[in-house]
């Protein structure tokens, strides 16, 4: 108990750091992506196992093993990691879901770089997702687009997400976990607007919204789910 307790405050306090460094300041695209490149030869030692304490990855997956047909054979399914930095969900995909065909998008050169030597990722493309259709990533040829924590003040925008869609064959699955704070206390909160234009629009379908998820440690978060119908 001691030791989760300490693991918890150190966390707090690194988390704290990050929020002062890359979330509260007004920062440009360019200034957010070198940031990460200048991190990224060290972002595991320093997220995963390190100072930060980011320790629980398996929220989305167990949503998609309750979404995901049961008979479908997940080797062939096409995968997409969304602000993937070095690869960690698409670790989860592979290991846990037996995903074998799984990308990432990343505006950061040097988190796709780290990705790809980890051959976490078949393919890393190089992208800042803004509220535009992306012209690197290919449209309409994944059967899951998965990001966890890519939705947050200085980094993917709400109104993204219906360009993110563009990248799902009809019948995929759209899923995003966000910490619950940033759903509530930010303008990350207006994801739930785009979520629901989506859906009335007649062409997508909610499957999960707000349900409770274990972000890291004892932080909770939101997982929402969205299927292109």
């Amino acid at each position: 108990m001691a030791d989760l307790e300490e693991a918890e405050r150190i966390a707090l306090k690194n988390r704290e750091r990050f929020k002062n460094d890359l979330i509260k300041p007004k920062l440009n695209p360019d200034q957010v992506m070198r940031y990460y490149d200048d991190w990224s030869s060290t972002y595991d030692d320093t997220m995963y196992t390190g100072e930060f304490g980011y320790s629980n990855f398996t929220g989305l997956c167990e949503v998609l093993t309750e979404l995901l047909p049961k008979d479908a054979d997940r080797s062939k399914l096409r995968a997409l990691d969304l602000g993937c930095g070095t690869g960690i969900i698409a670790k989860q995909l592979r290991e846990l879901l037996g995903f074998r065909l799984v990308d990432g998008v990343d505006g950061s050169p040097g988190m796709i770089a780290q990705a790809e030597k980890l051959g976490i990722i078949c393919r890393g493309y190089v992208e800042i997702v803004e509220n535009r259709s992306l012209t690197q990533v290919p449209h309409g040829v994944y059967d899951v687009v998965v990001s966890k924590g890519a939705y947050v003040p200085n980094h993917v925008k709400p109104n993204s997400l219906p360009f993110v869609g563009e990248l799902l064959k009809p019948g995929g699955l759209l899923c995003t976990e966000i910490r619950r704070s940033v759903i509530e206390e930010t303008d990350i909160g207006e994801i739930e607007l785009e979520a629901k234009k989506m859906e009335a629009s007649g062409g997508w379908k909610i499957l999960k919204w707000r349900h409770e998820s274990v972000y890291n440690l004892n932080v909770p978060g939101f997982i929402y789910v969205l299927q292109k119908l």
